[in-house]
Parts: C-alpha cells; sequence; structure tokens
C-alpha cells in the first residue's frame, strides 16, 4: 500500500515541479525580454520572496490548523494559474510586481506543504520520501531544457501553454491522493506565539540558521542565472541546459536518500554546506559556460542533501501538529527570507560593480553555514 502512495505521489511531485519549470523558472530572462532592467528584475524577484516568506507562514499554519495538506495545496495551485496567465498578459511594471507578489504568497508555499503531506503519507520514511521527491526534480529537469529550447525558438508565449497543462495534470493527479492529518489534534490555530515557541528549540533554530545563510549565499546565483550565463557568453538555451543538468544530480540525489541515510542528517547537512561554497568558488572563477554548470552541479548536491537532512530533522525535533508550519518556516528562511536580503542588493551590484562582484559576496557568505555546524554541531540531534 505504501509503494502505491509513493508512486502517486511521485507522479505528483513530477508534474508540479513542471509547473516552476515551464513558467517560474524563466520568468527573470521574460522580464528581460520586455526591456526591463536588471535592477527592476532583482526587485521584482525579491517582492515575490517577501510574499512567498508571508505565505509559507500563512499557509502552513492553515493546514495545521484545519489538519489537511491537500486542500490547501489544490486551491493555491488553481489560483496561482490563474495569476501565471495574468502576469504574461499584463505588460505593466506595476501590474506586474503586484500580481508577481500574489503568485510568491500562492505557490511560494506548495513544496514544503506537499513535502510534509507526502511524509505523513509515508509515515516519515525517508527512504521512501527520496525517491518520490526525486521524481520532481526529475519532472523539473526535463521540462526545463525542452522549455528552454522552445522559448529559443519560439517564444516566450510557449511558458502559459505548457505551464497550464501542467498545473491541471497536478490537479487531476491530487484525486488520486487521500489527505494525511496529524495524529495528535492540536485544538486551535497555529499562532505566532506557537511559531515561537517553535524558534526556541536550540535544534530547530541551529536548522534554520544553517539554511538561511545557504539560501542567502544561493539567491542572487540561482535566481539571477540568466546574467552569469551571458556573462560568460550564454543564452536562454543554455540556461535551460544548465538548470536540466543540475536537476538531473539533484534526482540522483533525492533517489539514493535511503542509501545517504546511513550517514547521520547533521553530517548531510555539512556536506550540503561544504557543496554551496565549493560551488560559489567554481562560479567565482568560471571563465566560460562549461565551468558555470558544474558549479550548478554542486548547488544542486547542496539543495538535495540540504532538503532531505532538513526535513528528516525537523521531523524529529518537533511536535507532529506543528509540522506543516515547521517544515514551511525552514523553507521560508531559506528561500524567501535571505532570497528577498539577497536579491535587494545583488541586481544593483551586479549592474554597479559587476557580476564578478555579486559572486564574490555570495562566497564570502557560503563561508557561515560550515562555521555555524562546527561552533553549534551538538544542537543537532
Amino acid at each position: 500500500m505504501k509503494m502505491i502512495i509513493a508512486v502517486k505521489f511521485a507522479v505528483l511531485e513530477a508534474v508540479y515541479w513542471s509547473i516552476m519549470a515551464s513558467f517560474g523558472a524563466y520568468i527573470a530572462s521574460f522580464n528581460l525580454s520586455r526591456g526591463y532592467s536588471q535592477s527592476l528584475v532583482s526587485i521584482m524577484i525579491a517582492v515575490y520572496m517577501v510574499s512567498g516568506f508571508v505565505g509559507q507562514f500563512f499557509w502552513g499554519s492553515v493546514c495545521d490548523r484545519l489538519q489537511t495538506n491537500k486542500k490547501v495545496f489544490v486551491g493555491s495551485v488553481l489560483t496561482a494559474g490563474v495569476l501565471q496567465l495574468a502576469m504574461y498578459v499584463i505588460d505593466h511594471q506595476l501590474a506586474f510586481g503586484l500580481l508577481y507578489g500574489l503568485f510568491g504568497f500562492m505557490i511560494g508555499p506548495l513544496g514544503s506543504i506537499l513535502d510534509t503531506w507526502m511524509l505523513r503519507s509515508l509515515d516519515s520514511d525517508i527512504r521512501v520520501y527520496g525517491v518520490s521527491r526525486s521524481c520532481g526534480s526529475a519532472g523539473y529537469a526535463i521540462v526545463i531544457l525542452i522549455c528552454g529550447n522552445l522559448i529559443n525558438r519560439l517564444g516566450y508565449y510557449v511558458m502559459p501553454l505548457i505551464s497550464t497543462g501542467f498545473l491541471a495534470a497536478t490537479v487531476l493527479m491530487t484525486f488520486t491522493l487521500k489527505d494525511a492529518g496529524v495524529r495528535q489534534k492540536s485544538g486551535s490555530s497555529v499562532s505566532l506565539r506557537d511559531i515561537m515557541s517553535i524558534m526556541k528549540n536550540p535544534s530547530y533554530l541551529t536548522i534554520v540558521a544553517i539554511v538561511f545563510f545557504i539560501g542567502l549565499s544561493n539567491a542572487p546565483v540561482g535566481n539571477l542565472k540568466i546574467m552569469i550565463l551571458e556573462a560568460v557568453g550564454g543564452n536562454v538555451s543554455t540556461q535551460g541546459l544548465d538548470a536540466f543538468l543540475g536537476c538531473m544530480v539533484q534526482f540522483l540525489f533525492f533517489l539514493l536518500a535511503g542509501i545517504f541515510i546511513v550517514i547521520p542528517a547533521k553530517i548531510r547537512l555539512f556536506i550540503a554546506a561544504l557543496s554551496m561554497t565549493l560551488a560559489m568558488l567554481l562560479n567565482y572563477i568560471a571563465a566560460g559556460v562549461s565551468l558555470i554548470i558544474v558549479a550548478s552541479l554542486f548547488m544542486n548536491v547542496s539543495y538535495s542533501f540540504m532538503i532531505a537532512s532538513s526535513r528528516e530533522l525537523v521531523m524529529r525535533c518537533v511536535e507532529p501538529k506543528y509540522q506543516t508550519t515547521a517544515n514551511g518556516v525552514v523553507d521560508a528562511f531559506y528561500s524567501f527570507l535571505s532570497g528577498t536580503i539577497a536579491l535587494l542588493y545583488a541586481g544593483a551590484v551586479a549592474q554597479s560593480f559587476g557580476i564578478h562582484t555579486m559572486i564574490l559576496i555570495s562566497l564570502i557568505l557560503s563561508l557561515i553555514p560550515p562555521a555555524i555546524m562546527l561552533l553549534f554541531r551538538r544542537r543537532l540531534v
């Protein structure tokens, strides 16, 4: 029975992440093609990040209060679908920025909501989770490669067409899966006081700090990758290849999560931190597309180790009734808060001082997570 559920979640992961691969991944290059400046695109992504950060807290607490991941997931996916169509049609900077912010609020938290739903349905079995989650990376990799080539040949109109198709498939797939409520009833909503009590947990706080600084290092390079590639002779098609190869590495490492589980979760998190440092160093010394792509491989090694190990640590150190919120907060600090802070300066730094300076800042920041782990390693369970 568990394997059937795992297969269904594997398909759901694949089609959900294909939405992001066909639309979300190319928003920066789409806006640059409209003539928006690098600094403006960076600010728009920062607005998306702020909204996603708020959304993680809001939707995570809604899931824990109502004890449903499925209903929140479906409703948010449908709303995000309407917003992405509106973003494609409307070519007005202020209106687009507002729509992009709402898009982040709706779709930003869905990765952690889906992961918590899956982990609960699979009784927190990291081995099975890793195999199912790997299909999300595989789907993202294949679709982003195909979409990048189609955009290069046909234009950006393929983004909403492909994305809407995968959105429909995602919603249909959810009907084949049952919700997974918690056994421990919370009895009330997850309040700000509850969130603060979670943050007082030393183990959890250390996890949040580590992923925050990994995200702070990753955000400028990951979100402004098209600028980095263009600086060394790449284009949108190259971005698709870069993302494809990186996500295939993600796929492999998620698939092998059952093997890597013999390594303690805190050691895997340390490997994630070191992999990000190596990736930033390679980006800094790169003079061509090839080394940028190699750096992306290590960025994705970092991501796959970080997600699986942090999820395992959170499910272990946080009460079941708060787990969706707790995973959402981790993702909020990694993807959204760190991304917001980084992107508020990254575009301006790249425009004023060059891409190289922006990458150097990321390299320096990437040294912080390994230092935290060495100083506070006993806090991690």
